[in-house]
């Protein structure tokens, strides 16, 4: 069906002329399933997606990721995908920041729609737009932001669980620092070369949470493990001696 198949390319970010290419159709025809679908195309691809993934990967500072170029992202290499981040707190004036392969996988989509609508996606290119093309709006990403965790609030409370707290780019900055410390088994040194700590205050500050955090677990794992001996020698553990 014509509909459909147009529907799943407006999905794809395609625009009306670049659908009617792919399908062989006339401009013309391909505005009609348009107006059938109630779908109006016109601005383009927005990124919100890549905005947030972003900030929430890599713990960059919404300044730096405002700032990025298509340029200074690489996806492939010996030591997986990272970018480049002008940073003057660094001897060389840039940090390299180590991707996740599901966030080089996410920007690596980015840059294919950007092609497909026709946005700028050369080297010089922001790799997060305004919808003119140029440097987005630190304010815009926090509202982007926003937005997100309202909606995500409304799907944790649908399932019964508590909404999130109130985020920001800064949050996420710490969340990804305490995922990071965790994940890579307290290694302070390369979460500060991460996220372009020149000072380690508030890296220490977030180890110094989770620390307290693991010291409490040790009372509930001993706890755990007396509930799960019944038995010691013939006399049940915590029993009369």
């Amino acid at each position: 069906m014509t509909t459909l198949r147009v529907a799943r390319l407006v999905e794809k970010s395609y625009q009306p002329t670049q659908i009617a290419r792919r399908l062989g159709l006339a401009p013309g025809t391909v505005s009609f399933h348009l107006r059938r679908l109630g779908v109006r195309v016109g601005r383009g691809y927005a990124g919100r997606k890549v905005a947030v993934e972003i900030l929430a990967r890599s713990g960059v500072r919404v300044s730096e990721l405002c700032d990025l170029r298509v340029g200074q992202i690489r996806l492939h290499g010996p030591d997986g995908g990272r970018f480049a981040v002008v940073d003057s707190k660094t001897e060389a004036g840039i940090r390299e920041v180590q991707m996740t392969p599901e966030l080089a996988a996410v920007l690596g989509e980015h840059l294919k729609r950007l092609r497909r609508v026709g946005a700028p996606s050369g080297p010089d290119a922001f790799l997060v737009q305004n919808v003119r093309g140029g440097r987005i709006d630190p304010g815009r990403v926090t509202a982007i932001l926003a937005k997100a965790s309202a909606r995500a609030s409304e799907q944790q409370l649908a399932r019964g669980l508590p909404p999130l707290p109130h985020t920001t780019p800064h949050t996420l900055r710490r969340t990804y620092i305490s995922i990071a410390l965790l994940a890579n088994s307290f290694d302070v040194k390369w979460v500060m070369a991460q996220v372009g700590h020149a000072d380690s205050r508030m890296t220490m500050d977030v180890y110094a949470q989770l620390e307290q955090r693991v010291k409490r677990q040790h009372g509930e794992s001993f706890d755990r493990l007396v509930r799960q001996a019944d038995w010691v020698g013939e006399r049940p553990l915590g029993g009369p001696t």
